[in-house]
C-alpha cells in the first residue's frame, strides 16, 4: 500500500491515494475523527500532512482491515453463505469504521459478527437435516392435530432446537417411521378382522345392538388401543370381532331357511288336501254392463291397498296420498275395493328406492342434527325442505322436514374450526409458535406459486408477535386475526405473488368496504414493512386505498354530524 515513505511531509491528495478513500467527505471525517491536522498550506491552498501521521493512519487502517475481515463477513457474503436476512440482523451487526472500508469493503456501511453467522448456520443445518421431521411434516403424515400430546402418548419425545427467535421442535425420522408402520399394521389388522357398532348395526338391521344381543348370540367385543382410532375407528372405543359376527349371521341365515322350508311344506300340503279345482271368478260392475274376471288373474297382476302398504312400508293414509301425488289410479274398483296395477306399484317403489337413496346422501332429520349437538335455534337457520310423503320411512317416517347436509357439514367444519382455535390458542406462551399450530390445524398454506410472499409474510407475523405485549386476551385475538388473514392472502396468490398484482387488482381484492379495516391496516402496514425493507419499492401503496386515511375521514365526518 505504502509505494515511498522518504518525504517529509504529503499533500492531501496523496494521503487520499495512500488511504485508497476517493470521497473528500469521507477523508475530511477520518482526519477529523483521528484529530490529525495539517502542518501548512501552499500558494494553491493545497494543505500538507506530517509523516508520522501519515504512517498512524496508514497502520490504523490495516489493522482494522484484518481485523475486520477476519472476524465479520458483508451482507452479500452471509446470503452466499445461506444465512436468511433474519439471521443476520441477529448476528451482532455493527457498523464499519470509515477508515477501514476500502478494497472489498468499499461500498459496505454494516458487517455481521462471523462466529453468529457460523451458528445461525449450524442450527439451519440442523433445522433442515433430513433425518428429522417437523411439527408439520408430522402433522399431516399422521392426519392429528394435537400431534404433541399423541407422540407424548406412545412415548416418542421431540428434540428441542433453541434460538433467539425461539424454540423448535423436531422429531428422529427413524423413531416416527417406526411408529407410522405400527400404526399401519395395527390398524390393517383391527380393519380387516373386526367391525364397528355401526357396521354391525346395519348388518343386523338394528338401531342399536343390545347387551342381551351381544351375551346371547356369543358376539365379543376387543378393546381398540389409541393407536389403531383412526379412519374407520376415528370414533371407536371398542369394536366386534368379524369372525363371532360371521358366526352369528350363518347361525341366523340356517335357522331362517329352515322356517322357510317347514312354511313350504305346509302350504303345499294345503294346496294337496283342496278339494275345490276348479277357477273362481269375480263379478264386476261398470257402465258398460257387467263381466266376469278371473279371481287368480285379478290377484296375480293387481294390488290391494293393504298390500302396497307393505311393498311401500308406509301407513295406508300415506299410501293413498302418495298414489294421488303420483296419479296412480286403480284399474278395478269391485264391491267398494279398490285394485291397483301391480307393475305401476313396483315402478313406484323403485322410484321410492331412488328417491330415498338421495334424501338419505344429501339430507338429515331434525333428531341427527340434535346428535350432532346442534342447538334449536342454530337447526332454525338451516333451509328447510317438505319430504315428500313417499319416503316417509325409516330414519324419515316421523320427519315433515329434512335439512341439507352440505350446510349441516360447513356449520359442522366451522364450530371444528373454532374449537381449535380455543383449544390451541390457551397456550400463547409463544405467539408466534401458536400462530404456526394454528395455521396448520385449519390447513392454511401458501401454494408453490407464491413462496416469496409466504417469506416475508411469515417474517412479518412473527416480527409483530414477538413485540406483543397485551393481556391473554388481546395476544389471542391478534394470533386468530393474523390466521384468517394468512388465509386470504394464501387465497389471492395460488396463481402468483402478492407483488405481482397490480395496484388497481389489489384495492379490488384486499381494500375494499368487504375486507375487515383491521385486516386491510395489517396488510396496508405489511406492504409498508416489505418496501422498507428493500432498495426500491414493491408495492406502490401511495396508489392504494389508505385504511388508516378513510378510518380518519369517518372519524371527521361523524364529529362534524354530532349535534351540540
Amino acid at each position: 500500500m505504502i509505494k515511498d515513505m522518504d518525504k517529509e511531509m504529503y499533500p492531501r491528495y496523496e494521503l487520499s491515494k495512500l488511504l485508497n478513500i476517493t470521497y473528500s467527505t469521507k477523508l475530511v471525517k477520518i482526519l477529523n475523527e483521528y484529530n490529525i491536522n495539517p502542518i501548512s498550506k501552499d500558494t494553491r491552498n493545497i494543505e500538507y500532512y506530517k509523516k508520522s501521521d501519515t504512517e498512524k493512519l496508514l497502520k490504523i487502517q490495516s489493522e482494522l482491515y484484518e481485523y475486520y475481515q477476519t472476524n465479520f463477513v458483508t451482507y452479500n457474503e452471509g446470503i452466499r453463505l445461506g444465512v436468511s436476512a433474519h439471521s443476520l440482523s441477529l448476528s451482532n451487526p455493527t457498523e464499519l469504521p470509515i477508515i477501514a472500508r476500502v478494497k472489498k469493503y468499499c461500498n459496505i456501511r454494516t458487517v455481521y459478527e462471523k462466529r453468529l453467522v457460523n451458528v445461525a448456520l449450524e442450527r439451519k443445518a440442523l433445522l433442515n437435516n433430513t433425518s428429522y421431521y417437523t411439527r408439520r411434516e408430522v402433522s399431516l403424515l399422521f392426519k392429528v392435530v394435537c400431534i404433541e400430546r399423541f407422540l407424548k402418548s406412545n412415548n416418542v419425545e421431540p428434540i428441542i432446537i433453541n434460538s433467539k427467535s425461539g424454540s423448535y421442535n423436531r422429531w428422529d425420522k427413524n423413531e416416527i417411521d417406526s411408529l407410522f408402520k405400527r400404526r399401519e399394521k395395527l390398524y390393517n389388522y383391527y380393519d380387516q378382522n373386526h367391525l364397528t357398532y355401526k357396521e354391525v348395526s346395519k348388518l343386523l338391521n338394528v338401531k342399536m345392538v343390545s347387551s342381551y344381543t351381544i351375551k346371547s348370540n356369543g358376539l365379543i367385543l376387543d378393546e381398540l388401543p389409541s393407536l389403531a382410532k383412526f379412519n374407520r375407528f376415528k370414533k371407536t372405543k371398542v369394536a366386534f370381532r368379524k369372525s363371532s359376527i360371521d358366526k352369528y349371521l350363518k347361525a341366523k341365515k340356517e335357522k331362517g331357511e329352515k322356517r322357510q322350508e317347514a312354511k313350504g311344506k305346509k302350504k303345499y300340503l294345503n294346496l294337496k288336501e283342496s278339494k275345490s279345482k276348479r277357477k273362481d271368478f269375480i263379478l264386476k260392475k261398470g257402465k258398460s254392463g257387467c263381466q266376469f274376471i278371473e279371481e287368480g288373474n285379478l290377484k296375480n297382476k293387481h294390488l290391494l291397498l293393504r298390500d302396497i302398504s307393505k311393498v311401500l312400508g308406509l301407513s295406508k293414509e300415506l299410501v293413498v296420498l302418495a298414489l294421488q301425488e303420483n296419479e296412480i289410479t286403480p284399474r278395478h274398483v269391485i264391491s267398494n275395493v279398490k285394485w291397483y296395477s301391480k307393475d305401476e306399484i313396483y315402478k313406484l317403489k323403485e322410484a321410492q328406492n331412488s328417491l330415498l337413496t338421495k334424501f338419505e346422501n344429501e339430507y338429515m332429520t331434525f333428531i341427527e342434527l340434535r346428535s350432532l349437538n346442534i342447538s334449536g335455534n342454530s337447526i332454525q337457520k338451516f333451509t328447510a325442505r317438505d319430504l315428500p310423503r313417499l319416503i316417509k320411512i325409516g330414519k324419515f317416517k316421523n320427519s315433515k322436514v329434512v335439512y341439507p347436509k352440505n350446510s349441516v357439514d360447513e356449520y359442522m367444519s366451522q364450530m371444528r374450526r373454532e374449537q381449535l382455535q380455543k383449544e390451541i390458542t390457551k397456550d400463547i406462551a409463544l405467539p408466534y409458535a401458536t400462530y404456526e399450530r394454528l395455521i396448520v390445524a385449519l390447513e392454511i398454506s401458501f401454494s408453490a406459486n407464491a413462496p416469496l410472499t409466504q417469506k416475508y409474510w411469515f417474517s412479518y407475523v412473527q416480527q409483530i408477535l414477538n413485540k406483543t405485549k397485551g393481556n391473554k386476551q388481546s395476544v389471542k385475538k391478534q394470533i386468530i386475526r393474523f390466521a384468517s388473514i394468512t388465509k386470504l392472502i394464501a387465497n389471492i396468490t395460488k396463481s402468483k405473488e402478492i407483488f405481482s398484482y397490480s395496484v388497481k387488482e389489489l384495492n379490488l381484492l384486499l381494500f375494499n368496504h368487504e375486507i375487515f379495516p383491521e385486516y386491510q391496516m395489517t396488510l396496508f402496514s405489511f406492504f409498508n414493512a416489505i418496501n422498507n425493507a428493500m432498495p426500491t419499492a414493491l408495492i406502490g401503496v401511495g396508489k392504494i386505498n389508505n385504511p388508516y386515511e378513510v378510518k380518519r375521514r369517518k372519524g371527521i365526518g361523524k364529529r362534524r354530524s354530532t349535534p351540540y
